[in-house]
């Protein structure tokens, strides 16, 4: 059974992943800073919505732009045709 990640989903995986990566490459000095300036509360969110948003867009193009060759991804998301 394969399952397609939607438009939807992709965007908050892209999102949670981003998020978190950002702030596990960060720990280690904010943990030996003391976390001056309280950097966990200011995360790049809005950064990480609009590079989602641009991946998804991509993603789509390539796919609609590229068949047969993006066959892969055709089975990886659930892109709707146009």
């Amino acid at each position: 059974m394969t399952i397609r990640q939607t438009e939807a989903q992709f965007k908050a995986a892209y999102i949670s992943q981003f998020l978190a990566t950002y702030m596990a490459h960060r720990y280690e000095a904010d943990c030996m800073s003391g976390h001056a300036g309280e950097p966990y509360k200011h995360q790049p969110i809005e950064d990480a919505a609009f590079l989602a948003n641009e991946a998804w867009n991509q993603i789509s193009e390539f796919v609609e732009n590229s068949a047969p060759h993006a066959h892969t991804l055709c089975g990886v998301f659930a892109i709707p045709a146009k």
